[in-house]
């Protein structure tokens, strides 16, 4: 396998010479064209030039493609050895696989073995047919005009040590490019699997919340390494030219009588007014210079347990509760700004269970949007006297919303429990055993995609299993029984009764089990709420 990768190489290697020969020969054999048409007249064999220059464009087109296939086949084929070769001493050596805990330890490895396998066609193709090219450029002025080999010697001592300040600088800049970009990777996995999944719509987040909640520190230290590169390689591109400004000035001072009476002093002018677009454009390979050696010298392995310090982040996976219990909630002239009712005023002082009731189409699941702060709405709604749209952030850690679908996580059944945050066995198992899910087996139960696949019923209790693992005061439901069958929906009404004792618990639905201890029933229709204790009724509009 490698020794065919090699071959592959090589002959993507050849090609990539070919193109850069072709490109350089059509770039010297038009200007001389254009020249000696002028200095020679009507006396010039047009046919021969225009044949040859035809020729080259053919071979420059059909030489770069075929660089481009055969150099991705030999690129696809060396990851694809390098990917086996680590699966193979990672099943030899399983303490290996043990260290990957997280995404960003996948991503490092992938990247790795990327970098390794992409040098060939990310720099040695491209840098070796340059230099050839460079190399068979000075013997051809040298042969045809050595008075002018002096410039294009200057000029090209020039690119190298540019060149080569390049490459040292890159290495030493990659180095912290490499470090910010994993740990603002690994800031954002653990971030992005440490909260709630709908709390990431910050619609009515005031800004102060929406700064601290979205910016990750190594944001800022990332963009700013990357535009650091970006400049060396700008000023190392302007130097090129500034110095091939500086030849071609004096090129002139020299020439300037001269070049009129050879149509071939028009070749190297024209080598350097078009630096930049042969030559200069190689300074940005060296990246894959760079990102090789980084990989090389961190290895697939390495990269497994390469991770930041979990200390050093700014925020835990473990559940916390800042802000007090909420035991109240008040909504004031309220309604969904995507439904037309009249607004709804209640209040919810006691911990139960209350519904929000009304034919399909009246709000029901619109109005209890707006209640998790997921949806605009007129009016205001007060979690112990706090407006959710000025103490969202404050509030929201209380409040745990469950919409009609219950999302199931291509993951373990721990996952889809915690969520991402630490959460010990015990107290799975006891909400697993509350929800009447302890028969789905081990924590490391795969669900999901190419896992065990949950009905309807599992997957809603499943839903609620979370809120009872997150502790909420607010546990807000969306016809949390749709689509169940008898049995499931008495599972489903055992754990909100269970719930209701602890919780304020608000229900939109239009199925009503009989065995569900309501505390209100609020009928958003005709703006009315009928207490099941009292067996009262009063109006809930205005």
């Amino acid at each position: 396998m490698q020794t065919n990768t090699l071959k592959t190489n090589l002959l993507a290697l050849l090609l990539s010479v070919a193109y850069s020969l072709a490109a350089m020969g059509l770039l010297l054999v038009s200007s001389w064209f254009i020249a000696a048409a002028s200095v020679v007249g009507s006396s010039l064999n047009y046919m021969l030039p225009a044949v040859i220059i035809r020729a080259l464009a053919l071979i420059r087109i059909a030489s770069g493609y075929a660089a481009l296939l055969v150099g991705h086949s030999g690129f696809f084929k060396s990851l694809q050895t390098k990917r086996m070769t680590l699966f193979a001493e990672s099943l030899d050596n399983l303490s290996l696989l043990e260290q990957v805990k997280s995404s960003a330890q996948v991503e490092a490895m992938s990247t790795t073995t990327e970098q390794q396998a992409a040098l060939w066609i990310a720099w040695v193709n491209q840098n070796a047919a340059m230099f050839i090219t460079l190399l068979l450029l000075n013997i051809s002025i040298n042969l045809l005009i050595p008075s002018h080999l002096t410039y294009v010697l200057c000029v090209t001592f020039a690119f190298i040590l540019v060149y080569a300040l390049l490459i040292i600088f890159g290495l030493k800049q990659a180095g912290k490019i490499a470090k910010q970009k994993e740990r603002f990777i690994t800031e954002f996995d653990d971030k992005l699997h440490s909260s709630p999944l709908w709390h990431l719509q910050t619609e009515f987040l005031d800004k102060h919340i929406q700064q601290k909640n979205n910016q990750f520190a190594s944001t800022s230290q990332l963009l700013n390494a990357q535009q650091t590169q970006q400049k060396a390689i700008f000023y190392g591109q302007l130097c090129l030219q500034l110095f091939a400004t500086l030849a071609l000035y004096l090129l002139f001072k020299q020439y300037a009588g001269a070049a009129s009476q050879n149509a071939l002093f028009i070749l190297v002018p024209m080598l350097l007014l078009s630096i930049n677009d042969w030559l200069g454009k190689l300074l940005h390979s060296q990246s894959g210079l760079v990102d090789f050696i980084q990989a090389k010298q961190g290895d697939a392995e390495k990269a497994l347990v390469n991770t930041v310090d979990k200390e050093a982040l700014s925020w835990s996976p473990k559940i916390t509760r800042h802000s007090q219990a909420i035991h109240a909630l008040s909504l004031n002239n309220v309604t969904a700004c995507s439904v037309q009712r009249l607004p709804i005023s209640i209040e919810i002082n006691n911990t139960g269970c209350y519904l929000f009731e009304g034919s399909s189409g009246a709000g029901k699941s619109s109005l209890l949007k707006a209640v998790a702060g997921l949806q605009p709405f007129q009016g205001d709604i007060s979690f112990n006297q706090q407006s959710i749209v000025q103490h969202f952030g404050k509030l929201h850690e209380r409040i745990v919303y469950c919409g009609q679908s219950a999302p199931i996580l291509d993951g373990t059944l721990a996952e889809n429990l915690s969520l991402g945050h630490e959460i010990e066995q015990d107290t799975l198992q006891q909400v697993l055993n509350d929800a009447n899910l302890s028969y789905l087996g081990a924590f490391t139960q795969w669900l999901g995609s190419g896992g065990k696949q949950l009905s309807g019923g599992e997957r809603q209790r499943l839903n609620l299993a979370r809120a009872l693992l997150f502790k909420p005061d607010v546990v807000l439901l969306d016809e949390p029984f749709e689509a169940l069958d008898n049995h499931n929906i008495a599972l489903m009404v055992r754990l909100i009764n269970q719930l209701s004792k602890t919780c304020i618990v608000l229900i939109a639905s239009h199925i009503v089990p009989k065995a569900l201890t309501l505390n209100q029933r609020i009928d958003i229709e005709n703006g009315r709420v009928f207490s099941e204790e009292n067996n009262s009724e009063e109006k809930c509009y205005g």
